[in-house]
C-alpha cells in the first residue's frame, strides 16, 4: 500500500496489517487527473478471508 500510495518508510510504518487479512487494491488505468497516468484505489484493507467475496471487474 504505501508504494502505490507514494508515501516514505516512515509513512508505511503507520499501517498495521493483521495476518492473513486481505487487502485489495484496483489501478485506475486513466488516473484521477484525467489522462495522466495511473492511479491506485484502496478497495479494502484488513478485512477477514472467510468475509471477502470475489470482486467483479468494475464493482466491489
Amino acid at each position: 500500500m504505501a508504494h502505490s500510495l507514494g508515501l516514505t518508510p516512515e509513512g508505511a510504518m503507520s499501517f498495521s496489517i493483521s495476518t492473513l487479512s486481505v487487502t485489495c487494491l484496483e489501478h485506475v488505468q486513466g488516473g484521477l487527473l484525467r489522462g495522466r497516468g495511473g492511479a491506485w484505489r484502496i478497495v479494502r484493507v484488513n478485512a477477514p478471508p472467510h468475509a471477502v467475496t470475489p470482486l467483479v471487474k468494475g464493482g466491489h
